[in-house]
């Protein structure tokens, strides 16, 4: 169950891509780059929100499951939940850090620990939408760290696969969640 700060911020982003799509004008280029960064922005929020709203469940999963409490599998997946990682430092105690990944494998993580809460089965990369999902990752980087002027040029398709990722973040976090295909 998500917690009111979640909650909160799901419906400020909901807000957000309603507001955004309402601009139009999808023959600006500019406006499809802000429309891009805010699809990016609503899917790393998304992202936060399952983790957030899965970690009780995994965490009871692995304290009451004697097989998933042996398993120091189960410790790690409520550590990346919890956005906590670890290094040790020069002199032998450890670091606590925030977890470093990319945005596919985090998204891919959220979705998995999803599905594993519901007691459900989802292999996110064979659902419809992970390609235009990992283009759209390339475009949002291009766009993000221009390394010239016309990496900075975003065309209708470029618009139209990012709307296709969100639509398969969407679309898993459905069958993560136990809904049917859609």
């Amino acid at each position: 169950m998500p917690n009111d700060l979640t909650k909160q911020a799901l419906e400020e982003i909901s807000r957000e891509l309603q507001i955004i799509e309402e601009l139009g004008n999808d023959d600006d280029t500019a406006i499809r780059r802000i429309k891009i960064r805010s699809v990016f922005a609503s899917i790393e929020a998304l992202t936060s929100a399952i983790m957030a709203t899965t970690l009780p469940t995994v965490t009871h999963i692995a304290l009451t499951d004697p097989q998933a409490a042996r398993d120091p599998k189960s410790f790690l997946e409520i550590c990346a939940l919890s956005d906590m990682s670890y290094s040790i430092n020069d002199k032998g105690g450890i670091k606590i850090e925030s977890v470093r990944a990319q945005l596919r494998n985090r998204v891919l993580f959220a979705l998995s620990m999803l599905a594993k809460a519901n007691g459900v089965t989802l292999e996110a990369k064979q659902v419809e939408g992970w390609q235009e999902f990992l283009s759209a990752t390339k475009i949002r980087d291009r766009i993000t760290h221009p390394s010239d002027i016309n990496d900075l040029a975003v065309s209708k398709e470029d618009y139209e696969t990012v709307v296709s990722a969100l639509q398969w973040v969407i679309r898993c976090n459905h069958r993560a969640c136990g809904g049917s295909k859609f």
